[in-house]
């Protein structure tokens, strides 16, 4: 049973398409709840990669990154065993976004999912909303102005504007 998925966010010369995108279609999905077993600190403190690696040791997700065509990341489940593959050519935040998408897709969206129509649309952005919640949690969020954000993250504005797009909509 194989189930792929690739990540909204692609290369960094189109972030702030994808970013716009992502808030456009934001409207037409419906709010997700986090789970427990969801990593603890998600969406409470700016996750790292040495929380992404740790997570997906713990939960036995190998982690690749290879040269990529035109694709961040992809998620895949082969048998029982999941797998996140990423372009080994991600830098910074957007390397750690790709990584938070595709482990989101892994918490929220089980292997052999059958999407009805729009669903598969649906889970991209809730992939999204899981990455940015854990880049930008809602406490940084709601205690620094963007511009502090922006300084010390090193983060897009439309990163940031896609963030409170999510805490206003769906109250995360």
């Amino acid at each position: 049973m194989h189930k792929a998925s690739k990540a909204i966010m692609p290369a960094a010369n189109s972030t702030e398409k994808c970013t716009i995108r992502t808030m456009k279609r934001i409207q037409r999905v419906k709010p997700f709840k986090p789970q427990p077993y969801w990593p603890y600190e998600w969406n409470t403190r700016p996750l790292t990669e040495a929380d992404f690696d740790s997570y997906c040791a713990y939960s036995k997700i190998i982690v690749r990154e290879i040269p990529l065509d035109n694709l961040p990341g992809c998620y895949l489940v082969c048998g029982k065993q999941p797998v996140i593959f990423l372009d080994d050519k991600l830098r910074g935040y957007e390397r750690m976004f790709v990584r938070m998408h595709e482990l989101g897709h892994h918490l929220m969206h089980p292997p052999g999912e059958r999407f009805k129509r729009g669903r598969k649309e649906a889970t991209e952005v809730e992939a999204d909303a899981f990455a940015a919640c854990a880049l930008i949690p809602r406490p940084l969020l709601t205690r620094r102005r963007p511009d502090k954000i922006i300084e010390e993250y090193g983060y897009p504005a439309s990163l940031i504007e896609l963030r409170r797009e999510i805490l206003s909509r769906w109250a995360i």
